[in-house]
């Protein structure tokens, strides 16, 4: 029987039977006040001034320390778990027994080192945890816990130096060290962050100006921007010279340009473009002796686009001819070649030009180019010396559909020396090694 809420020595023990007679004996009992364990107090202490990954535990609290008559009370565990603080339960493995010194009622741990994440070093530095102290005796146990904070500084002062956001590292050295993200702000005038040279007074300053918008690099020595955007552009060296442009060029007309320094890239808007002209890149600069531009961009579909190019001199007024760069793309590569059906890794359709690479049986080269190539036919041909007498020429025939070039026949001609000739069909001394796209 467990009896609860026991308040006094004396127990009454009553006895009834079944005719409702009953009868009570009173017993004086041994009375024990017992109390249940309690922790006072759990501190962790990380080493170097809280910084360090070594951290020191203590504990103290009181028990119950008086004999129940054939058992005594006393402490039966004492041990700590931990966890990230951004975890959301502890791991059982983690959990370490300790071990505690016991005078009278009082039971306490001081300054122990104890294992964390870093095992037998620890705890990592940057990191917070929680750390849970639990103490049993033989009736009762009691939960602890603390948060660990990480060993990360908000404000480190070293000598005459200050870091912030971090320990002070003497290896960067300099006067003020920030590790994170810094912020600034206000409703009115320039909002800059300013590095000067008190020798030369050479000013610089990073951020954003009076009118809210202007945000770069400003100089103080020569009072304007350096290097500054707005809402739509980035400018260099001023406000009148523009780097970055998503709009059109100033003093475009026919094939003549007014030259300026920069770099533009807009769509294609004037006369003087080819078709279907696109996304061009605009380099222009000038020195002494005049000015020079150059105009990249592609002309045609996604799938068929080829680069076009041309560029000018003489002061900004003559413009070169268009020019062309092609892109190439391997659609069949094999070395040892095939004598049958080629299967393309992509449709001949979406090329300008095709061009075949081969070899006869005989180990003569063959090649041709071909200009819009798909759904048209071409000949591999190849010839030599079969014998002193005898001149041999190899040639097949093929046909181009989409993603497939299919052999439709092959024949030899063989040439005698008198000039007599003789024409027969075969099949397997052509072979293509390698297809390559243009575009």
């Amino acid at each position: 029987m467990q009896l609860n809420a026991v308040d006094s020595s004396t127990m009454t023990v009553y006895a009834t039977d079944s005719r409702g007679n009953s009868t009570q004996v009173s017993k004086n009992v041994s009375y024990k006040d017992y109390s249940e364990v309690s922790i006072k107090a759990v501190t962790a202490v990380r080493s170097n001034n809280g910084v360090g990954q070594e951290v020191l535990l203590s504990l103290n609290g009181t028990f119950w320390n008086q004999s129940f008559g054939k058992e005594t009370n006393n402490i039966t565990k004492v041990s700590y778990n931990f966890k990230e603080t951004t975890v959301n339960n502890y791991d059982s493995e983690n959990e370490t027994d300790l071990t505690a010194t016991i005078s009278n009622n009082n039971f306490a741990c001081t300054n122990i080192n104890i294992k964390g994440d870093l095992e037998a070093e620890g705890f990592e530095v940057s990191k917070s945890f929680n750390i849970i102290v639990t103490v049993k005796d033989k009736l009762s146990t009691k939960t602890y816990e603390i948060v660990l904070g990480s060993g990360t500084p908000a404000i480190a002062i070293y000598k005459d130096r200050i870091a912030i956001g971090q320990k002070y590292d003497t290896t960067l050295g300099k006067r003020l060290q920030i590790n994170g993200e810094t912020y600034a702000h206000s409703s009115s005038g320039d909002m800059m962050y300013y590095a000067k040279r008190t020798d030369t007074d050479v000013e610089i300053g990073f951020g954003v100006g009076a009118g809210g918008i202007n945000h770069g690099l400003y100089s103080k020595v020569l009072e304007k921007w350096l290097v500054y955007g707005d809402k739509n552009n980035v400018y260099l060296n001023g406000s009148s010279e523009r780097v970055l442009s998503r709009g059109k060029i100033e003093a475009e007309s026919g094939t003549t340009k007014t030259a300026f320094e920069g770099i533009s890239m807009q769509e294609a808007y004037n006369n003087g473009y080819p078709s279907n002209f696109g996304n061009i890149l605009n380099l222009r600069g000038k020195d002494a002796t005049g000015c020079s531009q150059l105009f990249l961009g592609w002309e045609g579909s996604s799938a068929r686009g080829s680069i076009r190019y041309r560029s000018m001199r003489d002061n900004g007024n003559n413009w070169s001819s268009w020019g062309r760069i092609y892109t190439e793309t391997g659609l069949y590569i094999n070395d040892a070649g095939t004598n049958g059906t080629v299967t393309l890794s992509e449709s001949a359709a979406n090329f300008a030009y095709i061009e075949i690479y081969g070899h006869t049986n005989s180990g003569q080269s063959t090649y041709t180019k071909l200009f819009n190539a798909n759904n048209k036919t071409f000949n591999l041909v190849g010839g030599y010396l079969a014998a002193s007498t005898i001149w041999q020429d190899i040639e097949a025939r093929y046909k181009i559909n989409g993603t497939t070039i299919s052999k439709e026949y092959e024949y030899y001609i063989n040439t005698t020396s008198n000039g007599s000739t003789n024409i027969g069909q075969q099949g397997n001394n052509v072979f293509i090694d390698r297809v390559i796209g243009l575009r």
